[in-house]
């Protein structure tokens, strides 16, 4: 069945509560981009550190850990989403 146009004001409204929760993604996304940068650093300093000390620069474990962390958070994207940020926090 078609859909009744929406009148100007609800379009208007509409418009303005997508602009407003698109803002504040992109606010949430300036946090997420921030703590991937901390993450990053912590992760390069521990692999520094592991180097250093004769060992590998990754950590097969920790790493499947991380992925069922994610995993057993979202759902099977986690997987996607840990490889990602493996990726990005390597050396």
């Amino acid at each position: 069945m078609p859909q009744v146009p929406a009148n100007p004001s609800e379009v208007d409204n509409a418009g303005t509560a997508i602009g407003a929760a698109r803002r504040r993604l992109d606010e949430i996304d300036d946090h997420i981009i921030d703590l991937l940068r901390q993450r990053r650093e912590v992760s390069r300093k521990i692999q520094r550190i592991r180097l250093g000390a004769g060992g590998a620069r990754q950590d097969a474990v920790r790493e499947t850990v991380v992925v069922e962390r994610y995993r057993s958070a979202l759902g099977a994207p986690g997987d996607a989403l840990a490889a990602a940020l493996l990726a990005i926090c390597r050396g």
